[in-house]
This record gives C-alpha cells, structure tokens and sequence, in this order.
C-alpha cells in the first residue's frame, strides 16, 4: 500500500498502509519500530523534490491512517478486556529486559551485526567470483563466449559445492541450516541493488523510492527479537523478486558491448552477475 501510494501520489493508500502498520502494532509491540517507513515517505518528496507542504500532506494521511489502525484495535481490546489490562501487559513486557539479558536493544543489534559479518565472508566469496567471471569474459576473445559461459557455470558449481564443504548450508531441511546462509546472502545482495538503484542516475523515482522501502524493511525488521536475521528469511517474498528485478536492471542499463583497447577488444558485461 505504502508504495502504490507514493507511487501513484494516491492518499488512500498512505491512509490504507498507515491502518496497516497500526494494526500490526498491536499484534506484536515490538511492529512500532515499523513507523520508520516513514522515512521512505520522506525520501519519496526528496527525490521529487516535493515541498515542505507535500512533506507534512503525505505525513499527515500515513499518520493518520496509523492512529486508525491503533484505536480499531485498542477500541476491541478495551471493550472486551478493559484498558487497564493491556497497559499492565504492555509494563510486563517492557519489564522483561530484567529476566532477559539477551533482549535489550543492544544486545539484538549487536547479534545482528555479528550475523551480518559472519555471513558476509559469503557474500564476498560470491563478490570476487562475480568480478573474476567479469574480467574473464572482458579478457577472452568474444568468439570463446559460450566456452566463458560453461566454464563461468562450472565454477559457481565448484563454489557451491566449497560452500557446502565449509558449512555454508547443509541439506537437512528439518530445519533452517539449508536456507539460512542463503537468505542471509539473499538479504545482502538486496540492499546492495538497493543502494546501487538509489544512487545511480540510470533508475528512475519509482525505483528509488522502492528501494528505499527495501532497505528499511530489511533493517528494522529485526528489532524487537533477538532472532538475529532469522525475521528477515520471512521477506524472501520481497528480496528475492526485488533482486530479479534489480539484475534485469543493471542488464538493460549496462548492455553488452565490445570497448577497443589498442588492436585489442574486450567484451564488457554484467552476465557474470546474472549467472
């Protein structure tokens, strides 16, 4: 709702994303850090270089469809348990950093960055195989382009089978071992395509603004547990599509083409990449 809204400039949906996220709040306390959204709201009038006007507009449906979601919730809870209840829930659980060390708001950012660094060795395994794949297919001569691209793909079978050999996945799927560092690497290229589609001027607001919303749902989505990036393998429905789209991208923006060095040609492309 939220990017229908500032995408096609349409209130009901700000209106619609805000009951939304409000209502989300009361299923789980911890969903109030999900009002960040509404820095992707901001960024939507940064980009267009909206007015200060626009910038309290768009606030102002987004809040007040947030208050919406609130009260609906809080309405059917106080009449049906009484308000003094819930506030005595709500002190409960605020109180529960005492019992749980592992709960404060530290300890759940400091987890997730030792996640993000232990997965990332991943992450920059994959990196230097793309940037190898891509100076090999600029190197070789453009008649071995089918050679290159067996011999690329057989590489990243090679890595993903070391991969397995060094405990990247495993292949129990009664659990999370045969996902996790895939989807931790999932998440990682997603905000890398999020932040290469935000300051490259090849994308245009749209993507930007979709961008936005990707980084801040991938960022905020851990806070409030102490899950580390286990929250976030719930938005491979969103990361998965978006880096489809952020690769088909970066094809049409950098298209193949031959760049010619002396008597020498290279083939410059982003298939290594694709693969």
């Amino acid at each position: 709702f939220l990017y229908l809204g500032l995408r096609g400039e349409k209130s009901r949906y700000m209106v619609a994303a805000g009951i939304c996220l409000g209502m989300n709040v009361m299923v789980r306390f911890p969903n109030v850090a999900e009002a960040a959204l509404i820095l992707a709201v901001w960024f939507a009038c940064f980009v267009r270089k909206a007015k200060w006007k626009e910038y309290v507009q768009k606030t102002g449906w987004c809040l007040l469809g947030y208050l919406l979601g609130i009260g609906v919730v809080l309405l059917q809870i106080s009449l049906q348990y009484g308000l003094e209840a819930y506030i005595a829930g709500i002190i409960r659980l605020l109180g529960m950093t005492s019992d749980a060390s592992d709960y404060t708001l530290y300890s759940m950012i400091y987890n997730l960055i030792q996640a993000y660094i232990f997965n990332g060795k991943w992450a920059v395994c994959i990196g230097i195989g793309m940037v190898l794949g891509v100076l090999g297919f600029a190197v070789l001569p453009e008649r071995f382009t089918k050679i290159k691209t067996v011999g690329y793909s057989v590489c990243c079978l090679v890595l993903i089978r070391w991969f397995y050999g060094q405990g990247m996945f495993s292949l129990a799927y009664d659990g999370y071992g045969a996902i996790f560092g895939w989807s931790a690497v999932a998440i990682m290229g997603a905000l890398a395509l999020a932040l290469w589609m935000i300051c490259s001027r090849k994308t245009d607001e749209n993507e930007k603004i979709l961008s936005a919303i990707v980084i801040i749902i991938i960022g905020i989505t851990p806070l409030g547990s102490n899950n580390q990036l286990y929250a976030n393998i719930n938005h491979m429905f969103l990361v998965v599509p978006f880096i489809l789209y952020g690769l088909q991208k970066m094809h049409t923006v950098y298209p193949e083409r031959n760049v010619k060095l002396g008597k020498y040609s290279i083939l410059l492309t982003v298939r290594p990449v694709l693969l």
